[in-house]
């Protein structure tokens, strides 16, 4: 399905027109991350296929960008490119919050990962690097 969609809180307020697909999440680079991170995932994936700006100043992606960073990613190599963001529930909570893992990839490359709160959170930013103690089971 193609729509425009306005995600906030847990996906930092992307805006565009993507695809919003709940698939499994089986066989791909983002299966393969969120194994390599050993994090128990409880539901169904959402990929949305998004170009990122140029530059990560902005509210929504500087915290997205310094998540990576902290986790050793660098999502700055994706600069302006259009990119795959992969995200679902995790059994984790960060800080207090119900999380989310999204992975971020192009093609069968892996930029970043990171974890979020959950749609209707009110914590904000909200964000957290994939490998944050802050987020525990």
């Amino acid at each position: 399905m193609r729509m425009c969609f306005v995600l906030t809180i847990a996906f930092g307020a992307v805006c565009g027109c993507g695809s919003d697909k709940p698939t499994p999440i089986t066989n791909t680079a983002a299966a393969r991350e969120i194994a390599r991170l050993g994090v128990q995932t409880t539901g169904p994936a959402t990929t949305i296929d998004i170009a990122l700006p140029a530059q990560f100043t902005d509210g929504n992606y500087g915290p997205k960008e310094a998540a990576c960073r902290a986790a050793s990613y660098d999502l700055s190599t994706a600069a302006g490119m259009q990119v795959a963001f992969t995200g679902i529930d995790i059994s984790e909570l960060c800080g207090s919050e119900p999380a989310m893992i999204w992975v971020v990839t192009q093609g069968d490359s892996v930029v970043c990962a990171y974890k979020s709160v959950r749609p209707g959170s009110l914590a904000a930013p909200g964000i957290w690097a994939a490998n944050d103690l802050a987020c525990h089971s």
